[in-house]
């Protein structure tokens, strides 16, 4: 049998790239995949499943369940709030546009404040779930 990878009827050298992936026994490659598995098992084994000691939500304090809720619940209301009011002013400064310069600044400012919004969105996401992490540990 020769060669599927360089399709030629000269059969593949020994050891050589074409030989492990294509050979009839990939006697390597099996030794190779056997050891990996082995490896990831085993350290898979032995880390933490992730937040198994941390008890579920519906188990947390009710009073600091519904703390966390109206916080998240106004941190989603302000990035609502925000974001239409990026919208407008975008749309309001496009309206105004006199030349495609003009454009492309409105652009760039609607993109400046989306990104610190998210910004700022994101560190009072991080926040909550470290407060949460912090609930689940007492």
């Amino acid at each position: 049998m020769g060669c599927p990878l360089k399709k030629t009827s000269i059969p593949c050298q020994p050891f050589s790239t074409c030989c492990v992936i294509w050979s009839e026994p990939l006697q390597e490659l099996s030794m190779c995949r056997k050891i990996l598995t082995i490896t990831l098992l085993g350290l898979l084994s032995i880390l933490p499943a992730a937040g198994a000691s941390a008890p579920p939500l519906h188990q947390l304090d009710p009073e600091a369940r519904k703390n966390l809720f109206e916080r998240f619940k106004a941190t989603e209301s302000e990035s609502h709030l925000e974001r239409i009011k990026i919208l407008e002013s975008a749309e309001q400064c496009i309206q105004q546009a006199a030349d495609r310069h003009a454009y492309r600044a409105c652009e760039q400012t609607e993109g400046e404040a989306r990104k610190a919004l998210r910004q700022h969105i994101k560190a009072e996401r991080l926040e909550l779930r470290e407060e949460l992490a912090r609930l689940r540990q007492q």
